[in-house]
């Protein structure tokens, strides 16, 4: 077995450094020549684009107070803190349509009391035959709140039953809705800042 010198084994590794080195930064070269073809212009106004569609989604969402209903779930924000403890003030919540035989007790739903106003409250007991209707209703609560809720809630009356919480979501998505007129125009005024700047610095570099 042939032993090697100390100076062949540092060549070796020297090699051997140098190759993974061009191996490693062969990507990063790429996605620089790639990134050198795409306008600077394009990645400045891709967020502004991003933040307009977040905002056009919001005011769909939140331009009237009837839910939304998309292939059976529906979207809503927060408004009281009657369930903070398990969802929070301000969070955009998912509420999944659902048959009410399946609804138990501990489910969070969220239903339409009164004049088209939802609430979203756990429900802590049901009733078959309610009413003497052959349908169902149930007892609901605010986990925060000291007593359940006076009214039972008809079948009819729910949207359906809350599958996904996004704290603060909510509270954004609405401001958005509220505030559409006034960040269009700050989003435009910046992206005209943007390319009045790229254009004059494309003229001082063509002087």
């Amino acid at each position: 077995m042939a032993i090697k010198t100390l100076g062949e084994l540092n060549r070796e590794f020297a090699l051997d450094a140098q190759f993974g080195g061009h191996e490693s930064e062969a990507p990063k070269a790429q996605w620089k020549r790639k990134m050198r073809g795409v306008p600077k212009i394009v990645l400045i106004i891709l967020p502004c684009v991003v933040i307009l569609a977040a905002m056009l989604i919001a005011t769909a969402f939140y331009g009237s107070e009837s839910p939304k209903t998309i292939m059976g779930y529906s979207f809503f924000t927060v408004l009281t803190s009657s369930m903070q403890n398990e969802i929070p003030k301000g969070s955009l919540i998912v509420a999944q349509r659902t048959e009410p035989r399946r609804l138990m007790v501990g489910d969070n739903i969220t239903y339409i009391k009164g004049e088209g106003v939802t609430v979203t409250h756990k429900i802590v007991n049901t009733y078959e035959n309610f009413r003497n209707s052959g349908s169902r209703g149930f007892q609901t609560k605010g986990v925060n709140n000291d007593s359940p809720d006076r009214e039972l809630v008809y079948e009819k009356s729910v949207i359906g039953k809350v599958v996904l919480t996004l704290p603060v979501v909510g509270a954004v998505l609405t401001y958005f809705g509220d505030n559409i007129n006034v960040i269009l125009i700050i989003l435009a005024i910046f992206a005209i800042t943007v390319i009045l700047l790229r254009i004059f610095q494309k003229q001082r570099q063509a002087a």
